[in-house]
């Protein structure tokens, strides 16, 4: 992205373009003067708080995995923002609306509104004021290995043991107050020692992988890996959270099916399969669609993708359709219900599961047919 020489990046800020790139390119490793980013920001800047506030910008960007494209940023120098009409530039509209260039005497700055967002940008970037520890290693250093120095080796070591040290602590933590919070539940509802067990660490994953994403930020990264990691970090959260509500949602149906058992009609037999399987349908969608978003699929265009295609797929599964509706009138006229012994097609036997696309029937020999 910034693979140019010092002869061909001279500092400048006639225009959006200019500004960003003397900026970062000025605080890459191979071209580390930092002095040279002055430009970049209002006149009235003291040159000392100008490197200052630079080196934060380049930090939160790296932190939070923004990756600049250079391409894509205006060279005219009289750019107007379409939906403002006015002269200012924003590097990450949706992602940090709070950074951006104004048009200052002929030249593209950083704006006094983003120096007095910094403070609160930084501590919410580097929580638990961690911040402070951005400012004790340097953005360039005399060696390196595989693009990290060796610091940053050792906190990404530090980083592991501490999340291992966690997660075992937090898990058997969780295992507790699920046991003492959930008592009553967990012995009325039959909840095994398994199954809050399991719950218990997941809630301890989605704890230490939150908590390693907020210290990642101090390794101070190459953009790209920070990107990677914290995508890496998400998914990862995104699966553990769909996976707890899983778990939780398995217990509630199983108590459900429990109770189900304990009354005299059979609809509620024949409802709570297909709510089962409805609501995790649904959670699996939410759950890849947003994995796909972290790995910056257009999922918009996706959807209308799929949305287009959706004629020729109902066309396609007109049968499927048709048995879904079937299974509603069977649910509102009771033709038969769960344990009914019924006689279809020549073949006999016991009503075992009714769902929303096929109705299942155990014959006396023991076979399963699915209608």
């Amino acid at each position: 992205m910034l693979a140019q020489t010092y002869q061909q990046v001279r500092p400048s800020n006639e225009s959006p373009y200019h500004t960003i790139l003397t900026h970062l390119y000025f605080l890459q490793r191979d071209s580390y003067e930092p002095a040279q980013t002055r430009i970049a920001f209002p006149a009235d800047l003291d040159s000392t708080t100008a490197v200052t506030k630079a080196l934060q910008i380049k930090s939160i960007l790296d932190a939070k995995g923004l990756f600049v494209q250079l391409n894509k940023i205006s060279q005219n120098p009289n750019y107007t923002d379409s939906l403002t009409g006015q002269s200012t530039y924003t590097l990450f509209p949706g992602e940090l609306p709070q950074i951006y260039l104004v048009k200052e005497n002929n030249g593209w700055v950083y704006s006094p509104a983003t120096l007095d967002a910094l403070p609160s940008l930084m501590k919410k970037t580097f929580p638990f004021g961690t911040d402070f520890l951005v400012k004790l290693f340097p953005y360039k250093s005399s060696a390196s290995f595989l693009g990290l120095y060796l610091w940053q080796y050792f906190g990404i070591l530090l980083i592991l043991v501490a999340s291992g040290l966690c997660y075992w602590l937090l898990s058997r933590l969780f295992k507790l107050l699920l046991h003492t919070g959930f008592r009553d539940i967990i012995s009325k509802w039959k909840i095994s020692d398994k199954h809050t067990w399991q719950i218990a660490r997941i809630i301890s994953w989605l704890v230490t992988l939150s908590l390693i994403d907020w210290f990642v930020p101090v390794l101070k990264l190459p953009v790209e890996a920070s990107k990677f990691v914290i995508a890496a970090l998400r998914i990862a959260g995104s699966f553990m959270l769909a996976v707890l509500v899983w778990r939780i949602f398995d217990v509630i149906i199983r108590h459900l099916r429990d109770a189900a058992t304990q009354t005299t009609s059979k609809l509620d037999d024949q409802f709570i399969p297909i709510i089962d399987r409805i609501i995790k349908i649904i959670l699996v969608l939410v759950a890849a669609i947003y994995i796909l978003n972290q790995l910056d699929v257009n999922v918009t265009a996706l959807i209308a993708g799929i949305s287009i295609g959706g004629l020729a797929l109902a066309l396609a599964a007109q049968d499927t359709v048709k048995n879904f509706l079937g299974s509603l009138m069977i649910f509102m006229d009771h033709p038969f219900q769960i344990g009914d012994f019924v006689e279809i097609d020549g073949k006999t036997g016991t009503i075992e599961e009714v769902g929303f696309r096929s109705t299942r029937i155990r014959t006396v020999d023991t076979s399963l047919i699915t209608v």
